[in-house]
Formats: C-alpha cells, structure tokens, sequence
C-alpha cells in the first residue's frame, strides 16, 4: 500500500506541496505523488546523514497498510502533528530549522522533528493502527529512538531524555543526553519560535 497526502483548507494543495518540499530537502532527493497519488521518492543512493531518514521514509512509504496523512497551517489544535489524526500543521513545521543554525549547533532540527512523526506513525501501522491515539507512548517512544539516530548521523549526538510541554501550551522543551536542549514556543496554538 501507501502514503497519500490530504491537504486540508482553502489552501491544501499548497499546504501538501510545502510538506512535500520539506520531506525532499530531508531526504536531498526530489518527493513526488505518483500517478495514483502516492508518496514516492526519487531512486538514488541516500548520503550517509540522510540514511536514518531515508530509511524511515522507505519503510512508511512501503508498508502494506495505506496511511494517510493531512496537511494543513495554522490548525490551533494541532502543535507540529497531531498523532490521534495523521495530522500535521507546516507553518508549525516551518519554524524549525533545516539545518542547526551554526551559533546553536545542537538545536532541534525540521527533519528531526519529521522523522520523530514518521516513526510514531510507522509504529502505529505496524501496530495496525492507522488512526486514533491508542498506542501513542509506545509511538513516542519510537520517535525519540528515530531522532537519536537522525541527530547521530548528522554530527548532533545526544539522544532524547525528555519532552515536556507546559500546562499552558505556550512552551515545549525537549533535552538530550549531551545537555543540548531545544525550547519551542507556542502562541494560539501554532509554533511561533524555537530556541
């Protein structure tokens, strides 16, 4: 089967083209929808920084269940991805960096918080749970191992020791082994900076 992409909105085509684009510039090979509508990726040897990414995309998108994944902006009620629905908000995504900026070298990265979703989402279907929130601490769990690896390949290091949101929802704080850790701010429900 597959992963299709629903975008939701007005502006869901775009919305989907913007994920597209981002899960491309993680794999530094072009992404596509096939003629079908399914999520491929272009043929070629990935780099070895973007092998735990590569890797993931390619299990997910060749599983034997179909998934299917929204993508809006702006969804108050969804920080980043919201897990219980496969979906994913871009303009919260678009905050993060692609690469760590270089006077903060252990920040949290756009395809790091990507393969963390992808995980919690691949361990869903290998769990046969294509929706709901049934299974989400083990799907986390799966994610931070998924962002341990990203980080290792691409010279980050430090694996995930805690993910922590404050009863607000205006903060989010994840800290790593090697001390690192990344804030995200939260405004109105959407991702407004990340330091």
């Amino acid at each position: 089967m597959t992963v299709r992409l629903q975008g939701i909105g007005s502006n869901g085509d775009q919305h989907v083209t913007t994920f597209i684009n981002m899960l491309a510039a993680c794999l530094r090979l072009e992404v596509f929808a096939d003629a079908n509508g399914n999520l491929r990726r272009a043929a070629g040897p990935p780099a070895p920084a973007q092998l735990p990414f590569t890797d993931m995309f390619d299990r997910l998108t060749g599983h034997t269940e179909e998934l299917t994944i929204r993508v809006g902006s702006g969804q108050n009620d969804v920080i980043g991805d919201r897990y219980d629905r496969r979906e994913m908000d871009v303009g919260d995504l678009g905050q993060y960096p692609e690469t760590p900026p270089a006077n903060k070298p252990q920040l949290m990265t756009r395809c790091e918080l990507l393969i963390h979703i992808l995980a919690e989402y691949l361990h869903a279907l290998d769990s046969g749970r294509t929706t709901g929130r049934r299974g989400f601490s083990d799907a986390h769990r799966a994610g931070q191992r998924a962002q341990g690896r990203h980080r290792a390949a691409n010279g980050q290091g430090g694996r995930v020791t805690s993910q922590r949101g404050n009863r607000a929802r205006t903060r989010g704080t994840t800290r790593y082994s090697n001390g690192a850790r990344t804030t995200t701010v939260i405004e109105n429900g959407n991702v407004t900076d990340v330091r």
